[in-house]
């Protein structure tokens, strides 16, 4: 039977991993691609690495995502992690549309609506707030007018434009970053 997980560690992640064991505290970046419902894979994984393993870090971790990426890392940041990725995998699993072929405005309406049943009634602040986890938000475009920040933080919340680039001289899309600083 093949091993359920393989780590693949550089030569001197390996050597720290050995001398030090497995600590949350090893990582400072948690990366979260885009990737619609492959993130289903995924989510055993995450009730682990967010319900225990990362929660027992004292360092700051920085959580970098897009998409999907970003929702899961949302759950990271709630009181009860697992709970929340329960929530978005429920709500991802099951979302309905009106019409046949929705638009993007029924599209973004389900998604708000996912999203409030995953965050419920003090996530956003959960999310912003966290002492540890500083979340950071990649999405191409971004209607600011629309964007549900709370108005009371403890930290500011910083917008960035990025361009990405694929190859050497052509922008692949522009990007805005989202981070609670």
């Amino acid at each position: 039977m093949a091993d359920a997980l393989a780590v693949y560690a550089g030569r001197e992640a390996a050597r720290r991993i050995r001398r030090e064991g497995w600590s949350p505290d090893l990582f400072s970046l948690l990366l979260g691609a885009s990737g619609g419902p492959k993130w289903f894979i995924l989510g055993r994984l995450d009730r682990f690495l967010f319900g225990d393993f990362l929660q027992r870090g004292d360092r700051p971790l920085s959580a970098l995502g897009s998409s999907i990426g970003s929702w899961r890392h949302a759950c990271l940041a709630q009181t009860d992690p697992v709970a929340a990725v329960d929530r978005l995998e429920a709500g991802y699993l099951y979302q309905e549309y009106a019409s046949r072929r929705p638009g993007p405005e029924e599209i973004s309406a389900v998604s708000r609506d996912i999203l409030d049943r995953v965050l419920q009634s003090d996530g956003a602040r959960h999310l912003v707030e966290h002492p540890r986890i500083r979340s950071h938000i990649v999405t191409e475009t971004m209607d600011s007018t629309n964007a549900q920040i709370p108005s009371q933080m403890s930290r500011p919340i910083t917008f960035m434009r990025v361009k990405v680039w694929i190859g050497a001289s052509v922008p692949a899309f522009d990007a805005i970053v989202w981070a609670a600083a």
